[in-house]
């Protein structure tokens, strides 16, 4: 009788054992699930923050645009600064009153948004801006 307690105690333990064993590797799934979960999260939200940002520096160039419509033409890379981060925009006269707008935002050196636009200057002073296309394209 004493021997059958103690192989009842031995499998209750190796039970326990097995059973602690499998939870704590779920568990250890499920903070490397959260985890990633985490991750993803921010490179949403980085990504959607340089979208944002690309987004307002292509209006702003578009604003510059319609006040002067020779805005960056022949200039190069234009820097502007939004929201403690900055945009390059590159402006291209195509002819024919036509114009190619780049701008690529960088949220902390890792995220990038790049658009492009391609527009059309109309009116007596070139002031009216007809939008072509508007593309977000691969940084």
């Amino acid at each position: 009788m004493y021997s059958s307690t103690k192989q009842k105690g031995a499998v209750a333990l190796i039970t326990v054992i097995i059973v602690g064993s499998a939870a704590l590797i779920m568990a250890f799934n499920a903070i490397l699930l959260g985890l990633n979960e985490i991750e993803i999260g921010t490179l949403h939200k980085k990504s959607a923050q340089a979208f944002g940002i690309a987004d307002g520096c292509m209006e702003e160039s578009l604003i510059q645009i319609r006040k002067d419509n020779t805005y960056g033409v022949g200039s190069g890379t234009i820097l502007l600064s939004l929201l403690d981060e900055t945009c390059t925009i590159v402006v291209t006269d195509l002819g024919s009153n036509q114009r190619r707008v780049n701008v690529l935002s960088t949220v902390d050196e890792e995220y990038h948004k790049r658009l492009e636009v391609t527009l059309t200057l109309t009116g007596t002073n070139l002031n009216i801006i007809t939008i072509d296309t508007w593309e977000e394209k691969d940084s």
